[in-house]
């Protein structure tokens, strides 16, 4: 039989019956034969989750906790640990969480918490310290010197009062007129001490706060981001607390400088309140000198006399105003060594042995801190012996 030369399809394919002995051929898609007349195959059954048992679900959950204390503890480090630690740590954290079952979401509010109360502690609470520190030492220098011209005005009230040219000042006997001109040459003294402490002002600034701590975003990230996210916020807090312990040194060393400069202000004025406990401690010898010429000169003595008594009165409200307290003892108290010393010895053999006798100079505190402390007299049995 010769071939068909002409350009007609062939029969199958011009619409025409195939034999019924033809079989259609299964379609074939990249893949496996597949039969178009087959019934559809049954959807794959998913194998069944099996819980955890309370004991394993226990165990899962304490593996979490500790995995989120060492990632905690990392935080807390003063030294910056190694990325690698904080790798590690971020990563077994993760791992313990996927595989506990625990939501993200739980969990992730139970880190924040403990994120908090790490960052919370250490060098912000200590540098917290240190800036109220440091306000109340340059409120206590203000109040130091609004307060001064108070004090410098009773000291001139006081002399105002003493005039040399009064008539009965004049009237009045060399033996009067000569050591009340020497008790206001002493408030002269005191008043000049009084107008140079101006010169010791300086500007005092305060402390900045501290950058905040890092700190987690509100919602957690997807469990394939969790690890990674975590070493970055490691790493952040640890760079964080590093910096603030170098932050921590200098704040601590400009309090330290703030209060050189308060106390040393306040001893500076520690010598005119000395110079007027002085005159008080002084001023019944005074008076006593002067008794025998009161019938005459009443006028004059009073006129001159008991300003030390006004003006040590006058300082209790600058005491209350700047945190200033002065410091005594009461005589025939006992000596101690932290908070007296020893200004002058008195043999006595009929008293117990370091007794206080006197006290001749108080000390101050401020805020409550000794500045200095109270010089008292004591009681010796030999002249060679010292209180210690």
């Amino acid at each position: 039989m010769e071939p068909n030369k002409s350009n007609e399809p062939p029969a199958s394919v011009a619409g025409e019956s195939l034999p019924a002995t033809s079989e259609v051929a299964p379609l074939v898609v990249g893949g496996p034969a597949v039969d178009p007349v087959a019934p559809p195959a049954d959807p794959p059954v998913a194998e069944p989750v099996t819980e955890p048992s309370p004991e394993e679900r226990d165990q899962l959950i304490a593996t979490v906790e500790a995995a989120r204390g060492k990632f905690l503890a990392l935080l807390r480090a003063d030294a910056k640990p190694k990325s690698p630690d904080v790798m590690a740590a971020a990563t077994a954290y993760a791992a313990a969480l996927n595989e506990s079952q625990i939501p993200l979401a739980e969990e992730w509010s139970r880190l924040q918490s403990g994120v908090d109360a790490e960052t919370a502690v250490g060098h912000t609470s200590e540098c917290d310290k240190l800036r109220n520190d440091a306000d109340r030492l340059i409120a206590n220098y203000a109040a130091l010197f609004a307060g001064l011209p108070v004090l410098e005005q009773a000291v001139v009230t006081e002399l105002d009062r003493m005039k040399e040219d009064d008539p009965p000042f004049l009237a009045a006997p060399a033996e009067i007129r000569e050591p009340l001109i020497n008790y206001k040459k002493g408030l002269q003294i005191i008043q000049r001490m009084f107008g140079r402490l101006h010169a010791r002002k300086k500007p005092l600034e305060g402390i900045a706060p501290l950058p905040p701590a890092p700190t987690l975003p509100n919602e957690a990230p997807s469990a394939t981001e969790l690890a990674n996210k975590l070493t970055e916020f490691g790493h952040a807090v640890n760079d964080w607390r590093v910096a603030g312990n170098t932050t921590q040194r200098e704040i601590r060393k400009k309090v330290d400088g703030l209060r050189k400069e308060v106390t040393g202000f306040v001893s500076a004025l520690l010598g005119p309140i000395d110079g007027i406990e002085g005159g008080l401690r002084n001023e019944p010898e005074l008076l006593g000198r002067l008794e025998s010429f009161r019938s005459d000169h009443a006028a004059v003595i009073d006129g001159w006399t008991r300003a030390y008594e006004r003006l040590d009165a006058g300082l209790l409200p600058y005491f209350e105003a700047t945190g200033l307290s002065s410091l005594t003892v009461e005589p025939g108290s006992a000596f101690r060594p932290e908070t007296m010393e020893p200004g002058g010895t008195v043999v006595r053999l009929d008293r117990p042995l370091e007794e206080v006798v006197s006290v001749m100079r108080r000390g101050y505190a401020l805020n409550g801190e000794q500045l200095r402390p109270v010089q008292v007299e004591v009681v010796v049995h030999t002249a060679s012996e010292t209180p210690e």
